[in-house]
């Protein structure tokens, strides 16, 4: 697997930049990579359900439900980026909210409920 620096480095190549050691050098390099990496990385991991970024797991229901349409609020993983399957053979209706508890997966759908996301 490549390292974040790695990668980087192989941008920076391509533009005809010069490389960098780690995001802390003390260079104009360094300094935009450790501003925009992360951004650009979460970005395009959005952009597209790559093979290797994605992961399946259940969720249990929030204690807290939706203010309202739905019965069940399923606070999604940290790392959750955007959902690619969620496991609902009978298409209930459901919408992805931002709340100021975090991410949520608004449903009607029993606990647990399982998804496929990046």
């Amino acid at each position: 697997m490549s390292s974040d620096v790695s990668v980087v480095n192989g941008a920076l190549l391509s533009l005809g930049a010069r490389p960098i050691n780690a995001f802390t050098d003390p260079t104009p390099e360094a300094r935009i990579a450790t501003r925009r990496y992360a951004d650009v990385r979460d970005d395009l991991l959005r952009q597209h359900p790559w093979n290797f970024a994605l992961k399946r797991t259940s969720l249990p229901a929030s204690t807290t439900a939706p203010a309202w349409e739905h019965t069940n609020a399923y606070p999604v993983p940290a790392d959750f980026l955007r959902l690619h399957e969620l496991n609902n053979p009978t298409r209930t209706p459901y919408t992805i909210e931002n709340t100021a508890d975090g991410t949520i997966i608004a449903t009607d759908l029993d606990s647990p409920i399982e998804i496929n996301y990046v």
